[in-house]
């Protein structure tokens, strides 16, 4: 599991030692898990904020390069 964050600015970023303080989500490392949680604003909901649809394509471009590293 992946734990994904919301700074004070209202972005979203991994929260890669799980320290960063306020609304945190964790999702699975499976791509098809980031799709359901991009197309049900599954975001959103968790980080009960609005959260930019910028800051979900950033999380997401992030997610897919590392997935691909993998």
């Amino acid at each position: 599991m992946l734990r994904i964050a919301v700074s004070k600015d209202g972005r979203l970023f991994f929260d890669e030692k799980n320290s960063a303080g306020g609304r945190g989500m964790y999702i699975c490392r499976d791509v098809s898990c980031m799709e359901k949680a991009r197309k049900n604003k599954g975001f959103a909901r968790a980080a009960r904020r609005a959260v930019s649809a910028d800051s979900i394509e950033e999380l997401a471009a992030a997610f897919e390069k590392g997935a691909s590293d993998e």
